[in-house]
């Protein structure tokens, strides 16, 4: 058996991934995957999983036999694809891969990719990022939490018990760790990036734009000014991407204004990002007032692809 290191240029990470002082890759954030080919009947893939990982061989998900090391597959002879799925803040501690003497490995297929941003609802699994990018085949992944807001300080999430105050995604996103994790966050490198074809953004459920007294308070504008500079963020990293921003699909005061106030000061400043009328979907909502229901996160994950099939098709 022969070892390929997680380093190997074969190796295609989508989503949050960093490496460590142990001589491996890590994976953060709500989804993100692993892939690579290879040719043989055995496989064993060398590295930890910290719960909800999924290994999916030539496109079926796969339990493997327990190693030491690892876990370990039998397989026929010939090509193969290793996808490795983690969901849910999922942990996977890669170190590599080991195949037979005789055996290659190649690089997978490169489909279109989409990358989400996000609170709970985008962070739900199986919900409409994973249904939208899924029903078109394409890749993706997504950066999300529980009570997320975008504007640092505001939030619903329990911090972390050493934590002074909520982080938003204005500052989670360009680190590891979410405010439940850590109190601290290590900052994300972005070596081992792989850029979207399109980046979708729903965020503003849960910043403080739903009473009279947060809109007293300026807490629109102060939102518009945080979502500019979020986007201007991304952008920095992310060249020249579409953006896609949604608009909420609740509203107790004054959310919905918020995010078309961000949006045009976006709109004025950056070219290729558009507000999605998301609140015109008909999603159906859950009893919680705020989440969809099953049946909403579906129509909504059907409604998004049929956005992304047509953004797609124009690229």
């Amino acid at each position: 058996m022969k070892f390929i290191s997680f380093k190997d240029s074969n190796f295609k990470y989508t989503g949050v991934w960093q490496d460590n002082i142990e001589e491996e890759i890590v994976s953060y954030g709500a989804v993100a995957f692993a892939e690579i080919g290879f040719s043989g009947s055995v496989l064993e893939v060398i590295g930890r999983i910290f719960k909800n990982a999924t290994f999916i061989i030539d496109g079926g998900e796969t339990k493997p036999t327990k190693t030491r090391n690892g876990f370990k597959f039998s397989l026929n002879g010939g090509n193969h694809t290793l996808k490795i799925r983690m969901v849910e803040r999922a942990h996977f501690h890669l170190k590599g891969i080991k195949i037979e003497a005789d055996a290659e490995v190649f690089t997978t297929e490169n489909k279109p990719y989409i990358h989400y941003i996000g609170d709970s609802i985008s962070f739900a699994y199986p919900g409409f990022s994973a249904s939208s990018a899924e029903k078109l085949g394409l890749d993706y992944s997504v950066v999300a939490q529980c009570g997320m807001s975008l504007v640092d300080g505001w939030g619903w999430y329990k911090m972390h018990p050493d934590a002074i105050s909520r982080r938003g995604m204005e500052s989670t996103y360009f680190g590891l760790e979410d405010g439940q994790e850590s109190a601290t966050l290590t900052p994300y490198k972005f070596e081992y990036l792989r850029k979207p074809d399109i980046i979708v953004i729903f965020l503003g459920t849960n910043d403080y734009l739903d009473m009279p007294n947060d809109e007293y308070r300026g807490n629109i504008d102060i939102f518009a000014k945080h979502y500019l500079a979020f986007v201007k963020k991304i952008r920095n990293i992310f060249k020249d991407v579409p953006i896609f921003m949604l608009q909420a699909l609740t509203d107790s005061h004054c959310r919905r204004r918020a995010i078309k106030v961000a949006y045009d000061l976006i709109n004025s400043e950056l070219d290729n990002v558009t507000l999605l009328s998301s609140d015109e979907w008909g999603v159906e909502i859950s009893k919680d007032g705020t989440h969809p229901s099953p049946d909403g996160y579906a129509h909504m994950g059907e409604c998004l692809a049929k956005v992304l099939k047509e953004k797609i098709k124009k690229s």
